[in-house]
């Protein structure tokens, strides 16, 4: 006989009827995603003027999205392990906390050191969000209906990266023009 659910005073039953899927946990896990891997990329149509207003250089600001990724990868599987044990809702809302902290540090920076840095820690946060939401999602129903909320989280990761990329000054305005950077599936 499996866990049966108490009721807490004051919460509504999380109960769902038969065969529904919680999609407003799913689709705010979707929508988590979608924000944190919206923000990877923004820098990288605007290098000529980051680099002009923390003085350095284009290709010195060009690590602000570069020093993301190895830094994500790298910690990722340690970080998703140590936090192994904190709830579904713990971790979500501290890597966005995070993430959005990090994002205003890079909004309002005037000092390359600190917005790289505020950079790594932001590529930190957003590995360790997609590292566990679909771990969660699958929790979040039976097994044997793991299918659809497996597919749906990670539906906001997809759709950031297939939104437009931030357009550089050097690259042309007309969509006939344009060509997508092979970085950036634009």
């Amino acid at each position: 006989m499996g866990p049966q659910r108490v009721p807490v005073a004051g919460r509504r039953s999380t109960a769902l009827p038969a065969g529904a899927l919680p999609l407003s946990g799913l689709l705010a896990r979707s929508t988590a995603a979608f924000t944190v891997v919206m923000t990877e990329p923004l820098p990288a149509g605007h290098w000529p003027r980051t680099a002009s207003d923390l003085g350095v250089s284009e290709g010195r600001a060009g690590f602000l999205v570069t020093g993301y990724a190895p830094t994500s990868f790298l910690t990722a599987a340690p970080l998703t392990a140590a936090l192994r044990g904190l709830s579904g809702r713990q971790v979500p809302m501290g890597t966005l906390v995070g993430s959005a902290c990090c994002n205003a540090v890079t909004a309002v920076s005037s000092s390359y050191p600190l917005t790289f840095v505020a950079r790594l820690v932001a590529g930190v946060m957003g590995r360790t969000l997609w590292g566990r939401l679909v771990g969660y999602a699958a929790r979040m129903v039976s097994a044997e209906r793991r299918g659809r909320p497996i597919a749906l989280v990670p539906a906001g990761i997809t759709r950031a990266l297939s939104r437009e990329c931030p357009r550089s000054p050097r690259r042309p305005k007309s969509s006939a023009k344009a060509r997508p950077s092979p970085y950036c599936p634009c």
